[in-house]
């Protein structure tokens, strides 16, 4: 319970993940540093997890939990959350980007290898996520 969060020991959410402590050991609860510094936030969407959040800003879920002052891991679709020591990539100014037509086949990695581009890069100056969709005559920006 105590590696989990959790409340009671009669009621666990179908589909939560669980942290099974190895035997013997203790859970460790810490709160971050007080240097920690706020600098984004995060709107969650339909999918998210504590977890899953912490990964994608490179951070880690009790980091995310004390600074939002979070009682468990239950979040709610549109819930905003602040983001510790996170500085989001600098948009490309207008004149450095192309225009590519989106083909039949092609996917964001397939365009961002063609382009010699990371893949988070394409999907950030496009504003997209790693579960868009992208469709044959989409315009997509490159560099």
């Amino acid at each position: 319970m105590q590696a989990n969060n959790l409340r009671s020991s009669h009621y666990i959410r179908a589909g939560k993940r669980l942290k099974i402590p190895v035997r013997g050991s203790v859970a460790a609860v810490s709160t971050p540093p007080p240097d920690v510094n706020f600098s984004g936030v995060h709107h969650v969407r339909k999918g998210d997890s504590l977890w899953n959040i912490a990964n994608r800003y490179h951070t880690t879920v009790k980091q995310i939990a004390a600074l939002n002052n979070l009682p468990s891991s239950d979040l709610y679709i549109g819930q905003k959350l602040k983001i510790p020591g996170y500085k989001p990539e600098p948009l490309p100014d207008a004149n450095q980007l192309t225009t590519y037509f989106v083909k039949s086949g092609d996917s964001p990695f397939t365009i961002a290898q063609k382009h010699n581009m990371q893949l988070r890069r394409l999907l950030r100056i496009n504003q997209l996520t790693a579960r868009s969709k992208i469709f044959p005559g989409q315009k997509l920006f490159i560099e």
